[in-house]
């Protein structure tokens, strides 16, 4: 299984993954799981596991009807709006033990499922420690306020997709932003294509700590890259900042201009829409193509989502 990229090299061949708020409705994103599915994903909950030991293959047939949305999610995904949103998963009534089990099976329904620290956790709580921002402690594990950014961009392979299976939300705050990084290049390119050139340098990036002991703290990564033609997207302000701090190297005057001129455009009210998920939904977000957020929440909130990545191509 392939996951195709969305070319940006201009507005005409886009496609839908470049869109405005305005051009976006939650019929585009947004599907029902049946009776049938849910049923289906709790007959697997008996017997072994979906996948293998290892975590790196399945060991169990996905049930058709589940296979069936699935595809339709991926559809959505990679070539449509680069956002799909389930809701109805069964995660009512189960046992902290069955409701991880239940988002094992639809993470690796969905596809391949990939290590995301050195810890080597495929399956990463999202929630508020209590902790406070600072190196080696990431926002996911706080409940400050998040600007739109994508997954892993320090890394040589970030992930394709993102998914956010929703177990409890808070009960003020919380919100998900999410933004179409191709829209966003699409306009930069007509107001400003000299800054736009700039993104795709390798610029150095904080590592957040996700590297064993004695390597390097940051690593150099473009915003923008290209594979057979086609452009995909890196993104996280902060963290480009920081690993400038961590190279010990000042930032020039035209990168930080272009950083800022992007995320200005990013930002923008118009290419931006607000989701407030709810337990029992699953969000899955094109990780090179479309930006996500989450506003703060209050410290000590029971808030949990399970962040998964994935790639296709392993």
């Amino acid at each position: 299984m392939t996951a195709p990229a969305t070319s940006t090299s201009d507005s005409s061949s886009a496609g839908p993954v470049a869109w405005t708020a305005r051009q976006v409705t939650e019929t585009d994103y947004r599907i029902r799981m049946s009776d049938a599915v849910r049923a289906e994903l709790l007959a697997l909950l008996d017997g072994p596991a979906i996948e293998d030991s290892a975590g790196d293959r399945l060991q169990r047939a996905v049930p058709p009807g589940l296979e069936a949305l699935m595809q339709e999610v991926r559809q959505r995904v990679l070539r449509g709006f680069g956002l799909c949103i389930v809701s109805g998963l069964p995660i009512e009534d189960l046992d902290d033990t069955l409701r991880a089990r239940l988002v094992r099976s639809v993470a690796y329904a969905f596809g391949p499922v990939i290590v995301q620290d050195v810890k080597h956790t495929r399956f990463y709580d999202v929630k508020d420690t209590g902790r406070s921002v600072q190196y080696g402690v990431r926002r996911s594990k706080t409940n400050v306020d998040q600007e739109l950014h994508t997954d892993g961009g320090w890394l040589d392979k970030p992930a394709e997709v993102i998914a956010l299976h929703c177990l409890a939300q808070a009960s003020n705050g919380g919100m998900s932003r999410i933004a179409s990084l191709t829209q966003a290049v699409e306009q930069m390119r007509q107001e400003a294509p000299d800054l736009l050139a700039l993104l795709e340098r390798p610029l150095p990036w904080d590592r957040q700590a996700e590297h064993p002991p004695g390597e390097q703290t940051w690593s150099e990564q473009p915003v923008l890259w290209h594979e057979s033609s086609l452009t995909r997207l890196r993104w996280y302000r902060d963290y480009v900042q920081n690993g400038y701090k961590l190279a010990g190297q000042s930032m020039p005057d035209q990168i930080a201009e272009a950083l800022n001129r992007f995320f200005e455009i990013l930002a923008r009210p118009e290419n931006v829409i607000e989701i407030q998920l709810q337990p029992g939904e699953v969000a899955w977000i094109h990780n090179q193509a479309v930006a996500h957020a989450r506003s703060e929440f209050e410290a000590g909130s029971a808030r949990h989502m399970v962040r998964v990545w994935h790639r296709f191509d392993v």
